[in-house]
């Protein structure tokens, strides 16, 4: 059995329920657009610390909970700017907001330890298909979840018994409550097709006495809390009060190997650099090495990292082949976890933490290339992931919008078509672009009708000469939900290097040559909105806006002798032409 959960993109393309698209009475009047105060004051303010590539794909997945007010929850979808093109406020608190192999979407909602808290599975339209929970009596387990192609499922359960502790410890309470790990693969159809317990393999005595309290009352002695799978099908399991990685086998529930903590097997190398209270497993295909979030708790300084090992089970050592750091040093006392996605890099979300910090991605090569963080110490995010994702309950119809050759304070507008594929009305009532230059013109809030299409029209104004781009995003916004769509605009300004060679037969420019005045004329049935003259490097030496004739006289008693080109801006677009001055 192989499962590949952790280290690639799924590509699905991933609809939103269309009681969020709903039209609201409330929703009359236009958003403020490129401000981030358009969401609701109770969104959480996410600082972008660190962004080297705005435009690239893939969409941040988290779950992030006030812990002052568990209520105030959302499940949230994040592009590379730092923009939410997704979020849903939720009524409890939610955990693991997670892609399935499986194509759909989980994550966990309700209070920890409560038997009636379980895994949510959504459909492509966000709409709630079933629920996943451990059977058999034992409570659902809040750390993973894996759903498989075939729609059967991995999950964590607790397993809690009253244990006298009298007989393993001095001073332990003879009716303490002590809460054992249970794996199990239940069918789709609810069936139990493996069951692994801690009971029957892992010691109480394993547990590293540092987390645990073995007289207390209550014991929780292995806190499992990661599961994924070897090269070989086989399970791995991360236990972070046994400061150990664990793997499994799949058929006989036998353990194969123990890495880290009192029972460890292996030579971890470098000497002594070991993880504690870790979050997260993942095995890495590609490089056929084991990522996982090393908490270090125990770490003299304290400081957590992501770390990456290689495994040789002939000789039984792991080596440290990659370190995840922050620089400066941050420790995350809890949660956590770490994602290789499908272009090597890796993501690291920090959970609670010393630094506000949200996640980092690194590449490859250690670098930080994108980093968010929450000034509100309040909100953590325990699991941060990356997919490839777009909304398809509404579609630009084009990937990229290009606005080529415009003159500095030129305006150019271009149109987009915006397709509703749903069966109800859509309304978008706010945008955002990340580049001001670009604008929308269309007043919002506009309705497309069901199975229907609408123009909207977006201007590009340059005012420096730059390069410019934009993610531009159209969304419909409420106070607890939103959901965008994104459309790339580009611009290049009209400069020495790309004046034109040619000219527009449509644009007059009589008499040419000339010496102290020319006229500068289109067709009846176009308007001049601009003119600029530049010269042979591209300077723009005169000037005329809001012009608004079929024609105009231009004095060129300001110019000097030599070649120029005259731009002229009309209805949309730029016409071209020589000019010789005498």
């Amino acid at each position: 059995m192989r499962v590949k959960k952790s280290n690639c993109y799924y590509k699905n393309l991933i609809k939103i329920p269309l009681h969020l698209l709903i039209i609201s009475t409330l929703l009359t009047t236009k958003l403020n657009s490129q401000v981030y105060n358009n969401l609701p004051a109770s969104f959480p303010k996410i600082i972008i610390n660190t962004n080297t590539h705005i435009v690239e794909s893939g969409k941040y997945f988290m779950s992030g909970a006030y812990f002052s007010n568990p209520s105030q929850s959302f499940t949230m979808i994040m592009d590379t700017t730092g923009m939410p093109v997704y979020f849903q406020r939720q009524d409890s608190r939610v955990v693991d907001f997670d892609v399935q192999p499986n194509g759909l979407i989980s994550y966990y909602k309700g209070a920890l330890y409560n038997p009636q808290s379980n895994f949510v599975v959504v459909d492509s339209n966000f709409n709630t298909i079933y629920n996943c929970a451990a059977i058999n009596g034992y409570i659902t387990d809040p750390h993973e979840l894996i759903i498989l192609e075939d729609n059967s499922y991995w999950i964590l359960g607790l397993d809690i018994r009253t244990y006298d502790m009298s007989q393993i410890v001095e001073g332990g309470n003879p009716d303490a409550s002590v809460e054992g790990c249970v794996i199990q693969h239940i069918s789709s159809n609810g069936d139990l097709l493996f069951q692994w317990n801690s009971w029957d393999y892992i010691p109480i005595l394993d547990c590293d006495t540092r987390f645990v309290n073995l007289t207390s009352s209550t014991i929780d002695y292995i806190h499992a809390n990661a599961l994924d799978f070897d090269y070989d099908g086989n399970i791995l399991l991360s236990s972070r009060h046994l400061n150990e990685i664990t793997k499994i086998d799949v058929n006989t529930g036998e353990i194969i190997w123990r890495l880290g903590g009192k029972q460890n097997q292996f030579t971890i190398s470098p000497d002594g650099d070991c993880f504690y209270g870790q979050h997260c497993i993942r095995y890495c295909e590609e490089t056929n090495s084991y990522v996982l979030f090393d908490n270090g708790n125990w770490h003299d300084p304290e400081y957590s990292r992501g770390v990456e090992y290689s495994i040789n089970v002939e000789t039984m050592t792991a080596t440290k082949i990659k370190q995840f750091s922050h620089n400066p040093s941050v420790y995350s006392s809890a949660q956590g976890g770490i994602q290789r996605i499908a272009n090597h890099n890796t993501i690291v979300n920090w959970a609670s933490n010393s630094l506000d910090l949200i996640f980092t991605e690194f590449d490859e090569q250690l670098n930080t290339i994108f980093e968010a963080s929450c000034p509100d110490t309040s909100f953590v995010c325990y699991r941060v992931y990356k997919f490839d994702w777009t909304n398809t309950l509404f579609n630009i119809e084009d990937s990229v919008l290009e606005f080529t050759n415009v003159s500095i304070g030129d305006s150019v507008t271009k149109s987009i078509t915006l397709n509703n594929n749903q069966n109800s009305p859509l309304i978008i009532n706010g945008y955002n672009s990340t580049d001001s230059a670009f604008v929308l013109v269309t007043e919002l809030p506009i309705t497309i009708e069901p199975k229907s299409s609408v123009n909207m029209e977006i201007m590009f104004k340059p005012v420096e000469s730059n390069k410019y781009n934009s993610l531009f995003s159209l969304f419909h916004s409420t106070d607890t939900s939103r959901i965008a769509q994104q459309i790339n605009v580009n611009g290049t300004i009209l400069t020495g290097t790309n004046l034109p060679t040619t000219i527009n037969q449509m644009l007059s420019v009589f008499p040419n040559p000339a010496s102290l005045a020319t006229t500068i004329s289109l067709p009846d049935c176009n308007f001049i909105n601009n003119i600029n003259i530049y010269d042979t490097r591209g300077n723009i030496v005169l000037s005329k806006n809001n012009i608004n004739k079929h024609k105009i006289e231009l004095k060129l008693n300001s110019l000097t002798s030599g070649l120029y080109i005259v731009s002229v801006f009309s209805e949309g677009n730029n016409y071209f032409n020589k000019l010789i001055v005498k």
